[in-house]
């Protein structure tokens, strides 16, 4: 015998009503399936906060990365994992084959390299939805604890309480990249 629940036996159909299969809810239903290899609390890289652009999901593979430590060294890398909420990044750079944690205290900047393309969400749709491809560059400027100051273009931006995201256009077709810059 199985212990698989079977389904609610239909009720009586009334007078005028199609009768047919019925359709039971049950609370398993809704029970959200996630693959066995993405943890449901991997932190997820924002992305920019307009509809054109991909949502947010966690990160699968090795992100190309530009660090810029506290010196102004830029070093290239990869990105292997992303902890915000241990304010570390877990980075490989290269010859070496090990990764080695990076405290957000331990650098100004982190930068994706790898550009994130815009989406064509609006393609052939009336003139009135070409609204969902807005996607306005402003200036900004962030004031450095340790002095310095970033500024440049960014579409949009996302803070939290670990830092800021700011994400620089990087070509005409709306990709833009994404830059960390922790608190």
């Amino acid at each position: 015998m199985s212990d698989k629940p079977q389904p609610a036996p239909s009720p009586e159909t009334e007078p005028g009503q199609p009768s047919g299969p019925s359709l039971t809810l049950r609370p398993e239903a809704f029970v959200e399936t996630v693959s066995a290899d993405v943890d449901k609390a991997a932190f997820r890289w924002p992305t920019p906060p307009f509809a054109s652009y991909p949502a947010a999901r966690a990160q699968m593979e090795h992100e190309p990365c530009e660090i810029v430590g506290l010196n102004g060294r830029v070093m290239q890398g990869r990105l292997n994992f992303f902890v915000p909420t241990e304010r570390v990044a877990h980075i490989q750079v290269p010859p070496a084959r090990t990764t080695m944690p990076l405290r957000f205290s331990q650098f100004r900047t982190l930068r994706l390299t790898k550009p994130l393309d815009a989406i064509e969400a609006t393609a052939g749709l009336a003139d009135h939805a070409q609204v969902l491809a807005h996607c306005p560059q402003t200036e900004y400027r962030v004031h450095l604890v340790a002095g310095g100051m970033l500024e440049g273009q960014t579409v949009g931006h996302v803070e939290n309480d670990f830092g800021i995201f700011l994400f620089p256009p990087f070509d005409d077709s709306g990709a833009v990249l994404r830059i960390f810059v922790p608190k």
